[in-house]
């Protein structure tokens, strides 16, 4: 991601409309799932901390991210645990984390499978993986070229991926879909 983006991010996710119902759909999808405040829950690719607030509500969270801009914007909301690494070898050991959140992370991958392979090692066998991804390859604009995406999904296709590492899919969804209807009116 472009460094401005960084900053950019930082400033709209506390109000913009989108990332706010974003942390209400993620939310409200966390309270169906059986965690506590012991839970472990680690997020990878956790770029300025917006959604940290939310998941540290379900338990103690940790941030992951390739970015030391990233993490200096996860400390500046208060995030003390936060962590430079890398999503191909999170580096904790197997079965560490109850939740494990990619939210806009897979899109910026090359080899996906590696990361979901190496997201299903560290998750417990009882554990859950919350991912969330920019949907419709043909929704592509600037804006995931200035954030360095390198495709958008579509659900048949991100759902084979997920099977493929071993996960057991519970729920799979779109969300916020009318507003690509603005792109056609």
């Amino acid at each position: 991601m472009n460094k401005k983006e960084y900053r950019r991010l930082y400033e709209l996710e506390s109000s913009y409309w989108w990332y706010i119902g974003r942390r209400e759909i993620i939310k409200s999808l966390l309270a169906k799932i059986s965690l506590n405040k012991n839970s472990h829950i680690l997020e990878i690719g956790c770029g300025t901390g917006g959604n940290l607030e939310i998941l540290s509500q379900f338990g103690e969270v940790t941030g992951l991210d390739n970015s030391p801009e990233a993490i200096e914007f996860c400390q500046k909301r208060g995030f003390r645990n936060c962590l430079l690494g890398d999503a191909e070898n999170i580096n904790f050991p197997e079965r560490s984390f109850d939740l494990i959140a990619a939210l806009d992370l897979l899109e910026h991958i090359n080899d996906e499978q590696k990361v979901l392979k190496e997201i299903h090692r560290a998750l417990k066998d009882d554990g859950y993986f919350l991912i969330m991804v920019p949907a419709y390859q043909f929704l592509w604009s600037e804006h995931d070229e200035a954030l360095h995406h390198k495709r958008r999904y579509a659900l048949p296709g991100l759902r084979d991926k997920l099977l493929k590492a071993n996960f057991d899919i519970v729920s799979a969804s779109y969300f916020i879909f009318f507003t690509a209807l603005a792109f056609f009116i």
